[in-house]
């Protein structure tokens, strides 16, 4: 059975409602801690969750002016351009993990992406240690461009990019 869940903003106000989704030990250098990813002040930045029945079990950045976060990164290389997004922290909590909320997720963003911002591109980096993500983007329509992010703060990081047709 595959999960089912929805997704939608989380105003700044409410963000507490996502503390109780903590990585596990080992995937905090690629994610962090939800306190302090919800603390940076980032006004191009909208948060945004995923719900399974009434429980949140996930969170992600949707960044409008992800340029300004990878100023080194190769971007107008892969095709980046105006209007275009930049997925970050994408955080599925540890107690909601391995049950199918990360590809589902995966799933449903394209289609929320193009109905809340009506962009047709998104891009993400993500760190070269960290295979299961890259295969779970891969797996859900992101497409490697070939080029890295040297400067991410855990190591040098994959470029993705998603076409929203």
């Amino acid at each position: 059975m595959e999960a089912v869940i929805t997704l939608m903003p989380l105003p700044r106000a409410d963000v507490e409602q996502v503390y109780h989704l903590q990585l596990p030990e080992n995937q905090l250098r690629f994610g962090g801690r939800i306190e302090e990813v919800t603390a940076e002040d980032e006004p191009e930045c909208d948060y945004h969750c995923a719900v399974a029945g009434d429980e949140i079990v996930g969170f992600f950045k949707l960044d409008r002016g992800y340029h300004l976060r990878v100023p080194t990164a190769p971007l107008a290389e892969c095709g980046y351009g105006d209007g275009d997004l930049g997925l970050r922290m994408v955080i599925v909590g540890q107690q909601y993990q391995g049950k199918g909320y990360g590809k589902a997720l995966m799933a449903a963003l394209p289609e929320y992406i193009l109905s809340v911002y009506n962009s047709k591109r998104a891009f993400l980096t993500v760190n070269f240690e960290n295979p299961r993500a890259k295969h779970v983007y891969l797996a859900n329509g992101w497409a490697d461009t070939g080029l890295t992010y040297k400067d991410g703060g855990a190591g040098p990081q994959h470029i993705l990019k998603l076409e929203i047709l």
